[in-house]
């Protein structure tokens, strides 16, 4: 089968060798165009454009690392519904987010193409050997000619039926319980060292007393040899993949309790600079707070990202721009936002917390309450209260409480 590879990195690239050894013909394409070359070597085709990539093919793969990257390869000039066939395949076995999805799905009916999701369960080494678990969402007689491609990717496939977005939505699931298992065994690994016990031996207690897993013993290994090196998921992509799955879970209205504080877990992580490491870092925090490790000091940015100085809100009929570094946290109230601006409260446009932070992305805020973001950069007195929790003092003589969580990560971006 005549099949393009949109997208080289660590999954792209050992699928697309897999592929290429079962014998399909094969383009690859990817914006670093020496990842592409280094597979050309096996008899594969590089292509300098999308379009060029997809001339002729019947089904393109992407494999890319977010909901922009997709839709720039799909919406971009020249992208797949430009240049893809009458009748070809888009499989998108990204992790992306459930509305990214439907749209994908829309936009392709649209034009006349297929479209079929297909995330997988696995890692760069599991992909290599085949022996990826793949989730598949779509018309049964799209995903019938997909079949050829799975059995050269993976050991097995799930049809989850005709709505490519619920094969993105159990995936989200599936990387949610991962990272919850991550940290649970960072924490329980840090506690056992920090009694005395080392945490090797205690993994080999653990794994095949209670859980008998393979992913937790390999998962344990990283954590005990302090390797950190990405793998698969790094801890941006895990906190991305964490937002959108509590996004969804939002529209859903399903409450999911314990995917805030994992998120939280995430982000203090990447407030120590260990974004770009893989998952399993989370154990690298959890071992410096412990004092197993020195931390590094990582002082609270004080300059002002530009590109966010300024937000929008309605003033009657009218839009005015409010200063982002005069504003001391957001507060929702139903389902209304308001900013608190040197003691003032003003509406905003935004309906949740969650669109606040995904609109100032590049913005260092800190969930205090279920209701309450806190710009740390107005913290004008920080006050420990018993039981780990925190009052702040912000513009305007307002005082805040923080939970036993937002306390610890104040104290850590406070240098405390």
């Amino acid at each position: 089968m005549l099949i393009t590879i949109l997208g080289l990195g660590r999954m792209g690239t050992p699928m697309a060798r897999n592929l290429i050894e079962a014998g399909h013909q094969v383009t690859l394409y990817d914006r670093t165009r020496e990842r592409a070359l280094g597979l050309a070597g096996g008899g594969a085709r590089v292509a300098e454009t999308v379009a060029e990539a997809v001339q002729g093919a019947r089904v393109a793969i992407t494999m890319v690392s977010d909901d922009a990257a997709e839709q720039a390869l799909t919406h971009g000039p020249g992208g797949l519904l430009e240049s893809l066939g009458d009748g070809a395949i888009h499989l998108c076995m990204s992790s992306i987010s459930l509305d990214a999805s439907r749209g994908l799905a829309a936009a392709h009916w649209d034009a006349g193409q297929g479209y079929v999701a297909a995330p997988v369960l696995g890692n760069p080494s599991v992909a290599a050997a085949r022996r990826l678990w793949i989730l598949a969402a779509g018309p049964d007689i799209q995903v019938n000619r997909c079949l050829p491609l799975f059995e050269a990717l993976g050991q097995g496939v799930t049809r989850v039926g005709p709505r490519p977005e619920l094969a993105h939505a159990l995936k989200l699931g599936a990387n949610a319980l991962t990272v919850a298992m991550v940290e649970a065994l960072a924490e329980v690994l840090a506690y056992g060292n920090k009694m005395g016990f080392p945490a090797g031996e205690y993994l080999r207690i653990l794994n095949p007393g209670l859980m008998k897993s393979a992913l937790l013993d390999a998962l344990g290994g990283f954590m005990v040899r302090g390797d950190h090196e990405p793998t698969d998921q790094t801890l941006d992509l895990a906190a991305k993949d964490m937002e959108l799955l509590i996004r969804a879970a939002q529209e859903l209205r399903l409450p999911m309790p314990m995917t805030g504080p994992l998120l939280e877990q995430l982000r203090a992580a990447q407030a120590r600079g260990l974004g770009d490491q893989d998952l399993t870092a989370l154990s690298l925090v959890r071992r410096q707070e412990a004092g197993l490790v020195p931390a590094p000091a990582l002082p609270l940015a004080a300059e002002p990202q530009t590109e966010a100085a300024t937000y929008p809100a309605p003033d009657g009929a009218a839009t005015v721009m409010l200063d982002l570094w005069r504003t001391s946290h957001f507060e929702a109230v139903g389902a209304a936002v308001w900013a608190w601006v040197e003691g003032q409260r003003h509406a905003t446009f935004w309906r949740s917390l969650g669109e606040v932070e995904r609109a100032l992305s590049r913005v260092q805020l800190v969930r205090i309450q279920r209701r309450i973001l806190l710009c740390p950069h107005a913290i004008q007195e920080f006050k420990p209260l018993f039981g780990g929790w925190a009052r702040v003092t912000v513009p305007g003589g307002v005082n805040l409480t923080a939970s036993r969580q937002a306390t610890r990560r104040l104290k850590f971006l406070l240098g405390w």
